[in-house]
């Protein structure tokens, strides 16, 4: 059985936006250890797919965060280093509970692992998208970044303080919603696409487990994105 008090991070750091992404996921690093967690943390060099497979049999880590591109059936490490493939590695997940903070791969690679006993898998099915601003070099300065980021981590998070599996999955629509609500509160030229893309990476967000069906949010409307001139970019976590 895995290890209840170990927890593996795994965050690619390599090109725009795995840099924001492993900027946001240290964030988890120090917190776990605070908890008292023992932190694997695989970052930027380290993020391959032999070091993972490593770390796993090693240490048998209870909890996974996956931060990184990936696709329907796969997830990628380091420079676009394939780390797992559904129907071929996944079985390594099976009872841990993961996050993918990446694009698709609750369309087949968490449903492959979920079959495999994977206790529950937390991701996105369609692309995870996110704005940012290019002339901010810190990514944890970004405003416009930092909702996406910080409910995208609330699963694990929520996780590593105790909560249930549909807890952590509730408390993760809660807080899409609640920065939505911030969103629209907020006189910004860049307001409707930030919550376009916050409706759209919350009502994509689903959680596959063992334990039930599939939960996900209830779909929205749309907002019609406007046009908006660089640095402004719209990133996702797709290969």
């Amino acid at each position: 059985m895995p290890e209840p008090n170990t927890v593996l991070l795994f965050r690619a750091d390599y090109e725009l936006c795995t840099k924001y992404l492993a900027a946001y996921a240290g964030k988890v690093v120090g917190e776990a250890v605070r908890l008292g967690y023992n932190v694997i943390d695989l970052h930027g060099v380290d993020a391959t797919k032999e070091k993972f497979e490593a770390a796993i049999s090693a240490n048998d880590p209870a909890v996974v965060g996956l931060f990184g591109h990936g696709w329907w059936e796969r997830f990628h490490g380091q420079d676009g280093e394939k780390v797992l493939d559904a129907c071929k590695n996944d079985q390594q997940l099976a009872e841990r509970e993961v996050l993918a903070l990446s694009c698709r791969t609750a369309r087949i690679l968490g449903p492959s692992a979920r079959d495999k006993t994977c206790v529950a898998y937390y991701g996105w099915q369609e692309d995870f998208t996110f704005w940012i601003d290019e002339d901010i070099s810190d990514p944890l300065d970004d405003p416009y970044a930092e909702p996406f980021f910080e409910a995208g981590l609330t699963p694990i998070r929520s996780v590593l303080n105790g909560a249930s599996i549909w807890d952590a999955y509730d408390k993760t629509i809660r807080t899409f919603n609640a920065w939505i609500a911030y969103w629209r509160t907020i006189n910004d030229p860049m307001t409707p696409q930030i919550l376009t893309a916050l409706y759209w990476d919350r009502d994509n967000f689903v959680l596959l487990s063992k334990a039930g069906p599939v939960r996900r949010a209830a779909m929205s409307p749309i907002i019609v994105l406007g046009m908006v001139a660089l640095p402004l970019i719209l990133k996702t976590m797709g290969k």
